[in-house]
């Protein structure tokens, strides 16, 4: 919405069961819409191999015909992260990169292509949205993604741009909560 103008979160560390007296100030905001300027959402084909539950992920198709891959647990503050394998049925690439807007950094990642599919180890998936952006995509003849117009990713009968629980089915008279 603000285009990451001159809009800061603040990420307080705590050390002994205290708060710092400085504030670790972060441009996360900046540092998501700048990453996400100009995207559709997605419904990309993936499949997220953790020990955890629940999960949350999305998908986007970026101008450039990369893809951008959000996911995050409902975890615990300052959980140091879930390991999991994510695979990208169906889609072969040449380059992925993690990004974290939280801590304001990118990194390619080590990934390995495995009978026409992306797979990508050992990531740590954390209690915030970490980004994967996916370069250099090639689509197999199976594969498909859909823009998600009336997407209703927990199938409660409420559409997720309606829905106030979007991950978690419910009522749909309470907006899906």
């Amino acid at each position: 919405m603000h285009l990451g103008i001159d809009v800061y979160v603040e990420h307080r560390q705590v050390f002994g069961g205290f708060p710092t007296q400085m504030p670790l100030s972060y441009s996360t905001v900046r540092n998501l819409c700048t990453v996400m300027a100009g995207h559709e959402t997605i419904d990309i084909s993936v499949k997220v191999d953790i020990d955890y539950d629940p999960i949350a992920n999305y998908g986007f198709q970026m101008s450039n015909s990369d893809k951008l891959f959000a996911i995050w647990t409902d975890g615990i503050d300052d959980d140091p992260g879930i390991p999991a394998t994510i695979t990208f049925p169906g889609l072969v690439v040449e380059n992925v990169v993690g990004i974290d807007v939280l801590d304001g950094f990118e990194q390619e990642l080590v990934f390995e292509v495995v009978d026409e599919s992306t797979v990508v180890r050992d990531l740590l998936v954390k209690d915030y949205p970490v980004l994967l952006r996916l370069s250099g995509v090639t689509e197999s003849e199976n594969y498909q993604e859909l823009l998600q117009k009336q997407a209703d990713r927990d199938g409660d009968g409420v559409p997720d741009d309606e829905d106030y629980c979007p991950d978690y089915p419910g009522d749909p008279a309470t907006n899906g909560c």
